[in-house]
């Protein structure tokens, strides 16, 4: 069976419907969760500048959603100060 060009043009479009679209999807309910994350953070009342992320947005396969660990500086600098001085109970 010889090869043509449109057999390459198929399997270049399924290429793309296999890869392409998935991908573009996961982007955009990325960025929609990015949105909504911060939404929250912001009617929670945290400043921007205060606000010290730890993993960016991520899909999260064994729950299934999106999640981004954040922090406060305040909160940073109160766990560096407990790493470097643990209080041991004996």
């Amino acid at each position: 069976m010889k090869t043509t060009n449109r057999f390459w043009q198929i399997a270049a479009f399924l290429v793309f419907c296999a890869i392409g679209i998935p991908a573009i999807i996961v982007a955009i309910n990325t960025q929609r969760a990015e949105s909504a994350i911060n939404q929250y953070i912001t009617d929670y009342g945290i400043p921007e500048t205060e606000v010290v992320t730890i993993s960016p947005t991520s899909y999260d396969l064994k729950f299934g959603g999106y999640n981004k660990t954040i922090t406060t500086k305040k909160d940073m600098a109160r766990w560096k100060a407990y790493l470097e001085n643990p209080k041991t109970k004996h």
